[in-house]
């Protein structure tokens, strides 16, 4: 059986829409892997990859393609941030 290794900042639902390219497939992902939809998942951890019915692979296979991978939960050094800050890192890196 397929396995993934979770990354910082990862949710089920990242993962879902990562690998099966639809965010339904969270439940059978959380059935399989005996946890809640919205565990915080800690960097590392190893979650067993079920088969879904609910898949999209034009959108996982763009996530594959291109080598990435979906991280929106709020870490440690996103929630430091405020404002502007948070919302605008790249395009406005001072404190306003």
């Amino acid at each position: 059986m397929r396995k993934i290794k979770v990354i910082a900042g990862q949710t089920l639902f990242d993962i879902a829409v990562q690998v099966y390219g639809d965010v339904r497939s969270v439940i059978i992902l959380a059935m399989s892997n005996n946890i809640s939809v919205t565990q915080t998942l800690a960097p590392g951890m190893e979650l067993v990859l079920p088969t879904s019915e609910f898949t999209d692979l034009d959108i996982s296979r763009t996530f594959a393609g291109v080598g990435k991978k979906i991280a929106t939960a709020t870490t440690q050094e996103s929630s430091n941030q405020t404002g502007l800050d948070y919302l605008l890192p790249n395009i406005l890196p001072m404190s306003l």
